[in-house]
């Protein structure tokens, strides 16, 4: 009996380490179980200078893009294959692709300077409205160097128009990419600025010229 009740004590002793192991541990994890060991990353390039042009008379309203499936998530995908997505454990965005780029497009078109006024959402005050779907976000490392993938589709709406059938003035996709200088989500996020950098500067241009007038007719 007296055997028995050493055994029993030990394997008290043992569940209440374990338990003080577990309260360790959450506690470390921080009061909203917040991994110390998750890295977060965003994008982040200079704004454009003015461009030494004539603004156009328009009003413009971005409105949030959106997503396509899977980058439709703060998680960072990569590919190892045409037909194979994964995505980081440990690493992820600090907002969703579709923010980030609508949030970066609409500062380079403001700090552009050559549109009359650029809002946010669906402005009543606005001419023209700007829709945007990301269709690409991912770290491509079926090659080497790993590349930024980007691909955005814009759509350019003319709100003035009465015909719906002539309210779309155009609809591109602009797609870059660019070479990561290192195998990390870091240099991915680097690459992934500069990619989007120039996907902004090619939709400010022909947003520009869509809502310019025409040599032949400026008076």
């Amino acid at each position: 009996m007296k055997g028995r009740a050493v055994m029993k004590n030990e394997q008290i002793k043992k569940y209440l380490w374990l338990i003080c192991l577990i309260v360790i541990i959450c506690g470390c994890a921080g009061p909203k179980g917040k991994r110390l060991d998750m890295a977060f990353y965003h994008l982040d390039y200079a704004p454009p200078m003015r461009v030494a042009m004539e603004p156009a008379s328009a009003t413009i309203a971005i409105e949030p893009f959106r997503s396509m499936a899977p980058f439709n998530t703060n998680r960072i995908i990569y590919s190892t294959s045409p037909v194979t997505y994964d995505a980081y454990a440990y690493h992820q965005w600090f907002s969703d692709p579709a923010d980030m780029v609508f949030t970066l497009l609409f500062r380079d078109m403001r700090s552009a300077g050559i549109f009359r006024a650029v809002m946010h959402a669906d402005d009543r005050l606005a001419d023209y409205r700007v829709t945007g779907i990301v269709e690409s976000f991912l770290e491509q490392d079926q090659q080497d160097p790993w590349q930024a993938v980007l691909s955005i589709t814009i759509t350019l709406i003319d709100k003035t128009q009465m015909d719906t059938s002539r309210q779309i003035v155009f609809q591109k996709n602009y797609t870059a990419i660019r070479p990561c200088h290192r195998k990390n989500p870091q240099a991915l996020a680097d690459a992934m600025s500069m990619a989007l950098a120039e996907v902004s500067a090619g939709v400010i241009a022909d947003i520009h010229t869509a809502l310019s007038p025409s040599p032949a007719a400026t008076p």
